[in-house]
């Protein structure tokens, strides 16, 4: 039997209130086989975290960082279960959040997957699962470690995660600020190598603030731009509903 964490109709306003404002659905209580548990401290997330494998890990990073872009205002690791009789299948997700919207705020519910996992049984699952919180008034997203969480995203996340508590003051990050708007469209890796006397840190600090921008979706290299403007679209890139649980019935078409 599931233990309800709220009385409320699931994907309600107020049910959200009470799985936002109660305990993690389930205690990680070491590694597994396969995978590593992860605990940290996390300010965006609400104290310590508690999150199952290297994927869900930088699903956790890639959820920090839309928060400190202001994309995400609440946000629930490990939130809930469902119950059979009212979703149909037993899953815990690994994330709910909220996104502000105009009138209301969406809810989506979060869940990682490694892509090599994803056979066609496990797609045609995830299809069932998008269109069942779509009922429920949500969003179903599958982040995996090929969209959007492919090995660049994986590194910068991490490396503006790491370089975020290495003690960058504010000083040295409004000097790069101010170098960036300088330069313009020149404000590239190798400028920033060659004519400043700050490190990797500061640069990676302040991206993951939001102060500056690197493309996320592509390794550095000196023709690398610098900019006080996204260069990637977050909304597209995390918010959107992937299309890769179609994929298989898409391959299968072109025979």
């Amino acid at each position: 039997m599931v233990m309800r964490v709220s009385t409320h109709k699931m994907g309600s306003p107020k049910w959200a209130d009470d799985v936002f404002n109660s305990k993690a659905s389930r205690e990680l209580r070491g590694p597994s086989r396969w995978t590593q548990n992860h605990h940290y401290k996390s300010e965006a997330l609400g104290q310590y975290v508690d999150v199952q494998g290297r994927n869900e890990f930088c699903s956790a990073l890639a959820v920090e960082y839309l928060i400190n872009m202001g994309y995400i205002e609440k946000v629930k690791a490990q939130p809930f279960k469902t119950s059979i009789d009212e979703f149909g299948s037993e899953i815990y997700p690994d994330f709910l959040f909220q996104v502000p919207g105009n009138p209301v705020p969406q809810l989506y519910v979060l869940e990682t997957k490694s892509h090599r996992f994803l056979s066609p049984a496990k797609q045609w699952e995830i299809a069932e699962y998008r269109a069942k919180f779509k009922e429920l008034g949500m969003k179903y997203l599958l982040w995996t470690d090929v969209s959007p969480l492919s090995k660049p995203v994986r590194d910068h996340l991490m490396y503006m995660r790491m370089a975020s508590s290495s003690g960058i003051t504010d000083d040295e990050i409004v000097g790069l600020m101010n170098w960036v708007k300088a330069q313009g469209r020149n404000a590239t890796l190798g400028e920033f190598s060659l004519n400043t006397d700050m490190d990797r840190d500061v640069l990676y600090a302040a991206a993951w603030k939001g102060h500056v921008f690197i493309p996320l979706t592509q390794p550095l290299s000196k023709e690398t731009r610098i900019s006080g403007i996204p260069q990637d679209d977050f909304i597209s890139m995390f918010l959107g509903e992937s299309e890769e649980s179609d994929s298989w019935w898409k391959a299968l078409a072109d025979f």
